[in-house]
């Protein structure tokens, strides 16, 4: 196939990119346009090489992808060095046999199991490209009807988990991991409790209100003391602001109009 990449003209307007600082557009965009791009979005090439072409350091580039997997832009498995670009076919047609030919040529050569069932996924099945579910170990599509369910639940779950992470690492300012054990451990007891999404958004907007500006409590805007056993009577606590405006949504229609996905 070309060996040429196409990147939209309003890929530059979209929301998710003005956000990003230059350096992590630069990386992002160097992803998707180096000349170990495949047709089908899944590539296999060196950190030496990456650090090479780019000139960035390994503790940038290692910072720039753990970024870009959060906001399930890409995917990244170390071991086999291979990236996956989460939404490469929603923006590059894969309808023309010429086309589908190149890409199953391609998959003969990805050592990475769930990221070819992922394409295979989205090539025969048309899977909705936005719904990416990589579980490792477990195949796509197989196994007991419970075990599906029980894989859906835990997956609703750590999207939950995810966003709140996001959220609460946009508002407040924080670098936070949305795959730390301690975190996904007290976020799940209280989803366990019944509370839901814009619950836990209206206990950070709370609490950064009240503290960010405060030096001595400003360390508390963390997930083991947000989302601890206070996180009852946080939620239904009232925040102002120096003026005592009330200004509990000072931030959240900021990042709800902010799209998932590129």
């Amino acid at each position: 196939m070309a060996t040429f990449r196409q990147i939209h003209i309003t890929f530059w307007q979209d929301p998710f990119i003005e956000k990003l600082k230059p350096l992590q557009k630069y990386f992002y965009l160097y992803l998707m346009t180096n000349s170990k791009t495949k047709q089908c979005g899944c590539y296999e090439i060196s950190m030496k090489l990456i650090k090479y072409e780019t000139g960035l350091t390994q503790k940038e580039i290692d910072s720039y992808i753990e970024l870009l997997i959060a906001y399930k832009k890409i995917d990244f498995n170390r071991d086999n060095q291979e990236f996956l670009l989460i939404n490469w076919l929603k923006h590059n047609s894969f309808k023309s046999p010429k086309v589908k030919k190149c890409i199953y040529g391609e998959l003969e050569n990805i050592k990475t199991s769930v990221f070819k069932d992922y394409i295979n996924s989205i090539i025969n099945k048309n899977m909705g490209i936005d719904s990416l579910s990589i579980v490792y170990n477990k195949s796509i599509d197989t196994g007991p009807q419970e075990e599906e369910e029980e894989e859906e639940e835990e997956e609703k779950n750590n999207n939950i988990v995810i966003d709140i992470i996001e959220y609460l690492n946009l508002i407040a300012d924080k670098s936070y991991k949305h795959n730390s054990k301690s975190t996904i451990k007290y976020i799940n007891a209280r989803i366990e409790d019944g509370f839901v999404l814009d619950d836990f958004k209206k206990v950070i907007d709370i609490k950064v209100n009240q503290w960010k500006d405060d030096k001595k409590m400003n360390k508390f805007i963390r997930p083991e003391t947000l989302f601890s056993n206070k996180f009852e009577g946080y939620l239904n606590e009232e925040s102002t602001n120096n003026n005592g405006i009330n200004s509990n949504v000072n931030y959240k229609n900021v990042y709800d109009n902010m799209p998932k996905e590129f």
